[in-house]
């Protein structure tokens, strides 16, 4: 049962570095229409690695 708590941290760091990547895309981005395509990607990511951050394990939940 190792695999969730593994999965959670990969699903963190993964949104994680996005975020960061996409951001460093923004700040040299010229195009209007890109930069607002990023900017929701980033507000995707920043949803989501907030979902994974808040939710309490499911071993947690099931007892």
């Amino acid at each position: 049962m190792k695999k969730r708590p593994y999965l959670l941290t990969l699903k963190i760091k993964w949104h994680s570095l996005r975020i960061t990547y996409l951001n460093a895309l923004l700040e040299c981005c010229l195009d209007l229409k890109l930069k607002q395509k990023l900017q929701g990607s980033i507000h995707y990511h920043e949803m989501k690695l907030l979902k994974h951050i808040h939710q309490p394990p499911k071993s947690y939940t099931q007892m």
